[in-house]
């Protein structure tokens, strides 16, 4: 699959994880009334609270854009099938990668449209392999299920951060009780837009809302009928308001050069237990906290340094 679908990269700016900090420092403080920046060595991300994939979020950043809204929306176009195996090829990184992020998830395995929380670790060698995805789809109560994913399958879109997942430096950020009209990586990502433009920055990496309650939505199974406006789309959607404790795996480019580019994306779900199954069916995407009297994040973050637009809509 991965030799039909088409590939461009683009070198992203380098600029290095302090002038970043800063930059963030400086975003965070105008949006937030408690706020720390720093560059620190990676926590083990294989260990609780995030039981993740892979320790780290360094060597050899990418980020990868998959597909598109496009392929969803007026109608879904359901020929487009990927694999996170593919995503870590197209990406020169086919052995010994770590992949997490956003996108939509397998409806080819899951029997319905839902979303994707990618968190893997993907391998030549099958014992070396390690997949702790989840999935978040709606019941015929309408309520959100969250269950785990084992195998590297998705769907129509994806945004992913791509390392291999080695321990290493980031740039971790807490900020408490939110003031600002921007919700947390929206702050992030237009920081980055202001002190860097002209060529884009590429960031990925996790962060954890530890307190308050984020406002969520799931998409429902495709629509039989057609989503041609943005309000059809928000109508179509279900939101939830979920609370903390959750996490999430989030992308984000500073601008788009006109390769049609996902700028921001974020899926998460509540914690997962020692089996890796969410303690509660929370999750899918975040668009902000709705309680920003009390909202606490905690996030560690790393620069990309290439990105890879795969699979791209034509006439874009």
């Amino acid at each position: 699959m991965a030799e039909t679908l088409s590939v461009e990269k683009l070198e992203l700016r380098t600029v290095g994880l302090d002038d970043i900090a800063t930059v963030f420092q400086a975003a965070l403080e105008a949006n937030f009334t408690e706020v720390s920046v720093a560059v620190v060595d990676c926590p083990d991300l294989t260990l609780p609270p995030y039981r993740m994939a892979a320790r780290g979020l360094s060597g050899s950043t990418k980020i990868a854009d998959v597909g598109g809204v496009r392929y969803l929306t007026p109608t879904p176009q359901l020929d487009h099938i990927y694999s996170l195996r593919d995503v870590g090829k197209l990406t020169g990184s086919n052995d010994g990668c770590f992949v997490i992020g956003a996108g939509a998830g397998p409806f080819q395995e899951t029997g319905c449209n839902c979303e994707l929380m990618a968190d893997a670790f993907i391998s030549t060698e099958a014992d070396h392999s390690k997949i702790v995805s989840q999935t978040a789809k709606l019941n015929k109560d309408g309520k959100c299920v969250v269950t785990s994913l084992t195998t590297p399958s998705l769907a129509i879109l994806g945004n992913f951060f791509v390392s291999k997942g080695e321990p290493g430096k980031v740039i971790e950020i807490r900020a408490k009780r939110r003031t600002g009209a921007d919700d947390l990586i929206a702050c992030l990502r237009k920081s980055l837009a202001r002190q860097f433009g002209g060529t884009p920055v590429g960031v990925g990496g996790v962060f954890l809302v530890q307190k308050g309650r984020v406002n969520i939505h799931v998409m429902p199974d495709f629509s039989k009928t057609p989503l041609a406006t943005q309000d059809e789309v928000d109508k179509w959607l279900q939101y939830f308001e979920f609370p903390a404790p959750m996490i999430f795996q989030s992308v984000f480019v500073s601008e788009d050069p006109g390769l049609d580019l996902r700028l921001e994306h974020s899926h998460g779900h509540s914690l997962l237990d020692e089996k890796g199954e969410c303690e509660h069916s929370h999750g899918g995407h975040y668009h902000y906290d709705t309680t920003p009297d009390e909202v606490e994040y905690v996030g560690f973050f790393n620069a990309a340094e290439a990105l890879y637009r795969i699979d791209r809509p034509k006439g874009q």
